[in-house]
């Protein structure tokens, strides 16, 4: 059965609800609702349900964080350029209030403070803008307090649930020492050195005042352990896997454990293989995961928000045809009940299931997929199709068995969509993770390319026909294929990607600057790398780009500065090839603001059609809006 053509608002425009957050008594919900094309906190009164709806007098979107009280925190980026800040909505008044009035800074939650009826812990950078000091802020009056001054190299803190901040990592270079102490008036201790190919980040901190730990030490993917800070010894492994690491991902907010406050013990771990797996370690989660699992096979079911009893929680539920279906659970009853779906318009009619696939890449390497092809085409039976090829960001990022507007846009237009798992991306071992180390352009790109050619031979893509597209790194990689293999893609499309590698590493954010002996080690050193740096940036090598391209930007992006979509489209033009140049005031890493949204895939989608779609083969040069 072929899918209906959906409008493409249906794709990218705001969830119905999303960002749930539950008052500590559970007798209030507070989520993110659309109000024209922004986003306001509407709070509702489990009981009556009566709303309130509380949206930003300056018009941005705001999504709740947590609650305090009769307050709730949200932090807001106003300009793109990742300095959020912290505020708070009185549910009672109604009024906003600025927590951080800082000018640019970062504000960052470190812990919500659970025993405490109005403190949070946040790290701010407005000292010192390469590091972030670690305040006690009281969310009622505004007023807060140093507890960690940072010398310019601390980062991950652990806090327990008695308000002690007990670990740290320091970083030295491309080292990274790992400090505990007992007491928040105790010194540091060091408890290892180690490589920054190695991870070790305390998790929890346990009445037995051992630590739950992820650990790659001794092993290639990073496991769930039990570490004795006192004896400085790993007492045992509580769960691991061989091939995939637990899913812990907390720079896009994905935790690898659920942790239960009120019986103080570990409750379920989670594990990314091509799917979603659970391992439980409490009788409470194992009866909820359990009717989970039976009810959303191949889910992510995941804690969203709970009362401070937990007693009362909202989970998330996600697959790769779900964008977010939340429920209330009632551990009295042991009930769920759905209060909210993030696309409710989008049902399996309109959407297509992914394909975990496997591929050999030249070398041998054994590289993960993820394969998505347009409604109605089974695998066995695909043949030909017009492909994209979207490439994720980071590099050190993963793409995962869940649902990705993007895929299923283009999946709705009629294309195949493949993601593939290529070395440098993360998830998969510290083999596969440092297999990409300066291979940029390289054999991080031949992996691209050799999943187009496992494609082709399997007859899934039309070779005529294949597109590449990605933002950041995956902008990169977009901007690397049209350059490096000019005669395999028919065109491409790059969002935020860097064309110069060596300006990209001398203009990182001052936040980053802690890691830049680390950047060095796995992206390149200008310094000393200068000449292969400049070999695998497109900026310098645009003459052999001969196929059209599609590039968007936002002017505030700290990451990847304009400059580097600038140049790119100034060299371009210059040799006489074709390229599209979206660039958008008020925007960051990325499109958020809903037009421009909108613009941006309206421009996607008639490019996909003119260069790989029905009017493939049909017209010539540059397209203008």
């Amino acid at each position: 059965m072929t899918a209906r053509k959906l409008p493409l608002e249906d794709f990218f425009r705001h969830a119905e609800r999303g960002g749930y957050a539950l008052s500590a008594n559970g007798n209030q919900l507070a989520y993110a609702e659309p109000d024209g094309d922004v986003l306001s906190i509407v709070v509702e009164d489990r009981s009556t349900g009566e709303r309130q709806v509380f949206p930003h007098p300056g018009g941005h979107d705001i999504t709740p964080l947590l609650w305090k009280g009769d307050r709730i925190l949200y932090l807001l980026d106003e300009s793109g350029d990742e300095n959020f800040l912290l505020y708070a909505v009185d549910v009672t008044t109604g009024t906003h209030h600025l927590l951080t009035p800082f000018e640019n800074t970062q504000v960052r939650l470190v812990s919500s403070l659970r025993l405490s009826p109005v403190d949070i812990f946040i790290e701010v950078n407005n000292r010192i803008p390469e590091c972030f000091d670690v305040y006690r802020l009281n969310t009622m009056t505004g007023e807060y307090t140093c507890i960690v001054e940072n010398p310019g190299t601390l980062t991950q803190w652990l806090v327990s649930a008695d308000g002690i901040i007990r670990s740290a990592a320091e970083i030295a270079g491309t080292a990274t020492r790992i400090l505990y102490r007992t007491e928040s008036t105790s010194e540091w201790y060091e408890l290892m050195t180690i490589p920054f190919t190695e991870r070790f980040v305390p998790l929890h901190h346990t009445e037995q005042k051992t630590l739950v730990c992820a650990s790659s030490l001794g092993r290639n993917t990073l496991a769930l352990v039990e570490y004795d800070p006192q004896s400085n010894t790993e007492l045992r492994t509580l769960y691991a896997h061989d091939e995939f690491d637990i899913a812990h991902f907390p720079e896009i907010g994905i935790f690898a454990t659920e942790w239960s406050y009120v019986h103080n013990e570990l409750s379920s771990v989670w594990l990314m293989t091509d799917t979603v797996h659970v391992h439980c370690f409490s009788e409470h989660a194992r009866k909820m995961y359990e009717r989970l699992a039976h009810d959303y096979p191949n889910a992510l079911c995941s804690l969203y928000t709970q009362s401070a009893d937990e007693r009362t929680a909202v989970i998330l539920v996600i697959d790769d045809r779900r964008r977010g279906t939340y429920l209330l659970y009632s551990a009295d009853t042991e009930t769920f009940v759905q209060i909210g779906d993030a696309m409710p318009w989008l049902t399996e009619a309109d959407t297509s299931p992914v394909h975990p696939i496997r591929y050999t890449a030249r070398d041998g390497r054994d590289i993960s997929a993820y394969l998505t092809l347009p409604h109605g085409i089974e695998l066995a039976s695909a043949q030909q199709i017009p492909t994209v090829v979207l490439v994720h960001g980071g590099p050190s990022a993963r793409d995962f068995f869940w649902f990705n507007s993007e895929v299923q846009f283009f999946a709705n237009r009629g294309y195949a969509v493949v993601q593939p798992q290529f070395r440098g991306s993360i998830g998969y071992g510290k083999d596969h993770w440092m297999a990409g180390f300066k291979q940029w352009g390289r054999a991080m790109q031949d992996d691209i390319t050799d999943c187009v050619a496992w494609l082709v031979a399997n007859s899934i893509t039309d070779p005529k026909r294949v597109a590449i597209y990605g933002t950041s790194y995956g902008g990169y990689s977009a901007l690397a294929g049209l350059t490096f293999t000019p005669d395999l893609f028919a065109c491409g499309i790059d969002l935020v990607g860097p064309s110069n590698i060596a300006s990209l590493i001398e203009a990182i954010p001052p936040y980053w600057e802690a890691e830049r002996e680390m950047i060095y080690e796995t992206v390149g050193n200008p310094s000393t790398d200068s000449e292969y740096l400049a070999e695998v940036s497109p900026l310098f090598h645009a003459e052999r780009i001969t196929k059209p391209l599609l590039i968007g930007q936002g002017a505030n992006d700290p990451r990847v500065p304009q400059a580097e979509s600038d140049r790119m489209v100034e060299a371009l033009r210059q040799h006489g090839i074709p390229v599209t140049y979206i660039l958008k005031e008020g925007e960051g890493h990325g499109f958020t603001q809903i037009p421009n949204l909108i613009e941006w895939y309206t421009t996607v989608e008639e490019f996909l059609d003119r260069w790989i779609g029905s009017g493939a083969g049909n017209s010539e040069g540059e397209i203008t809006r």
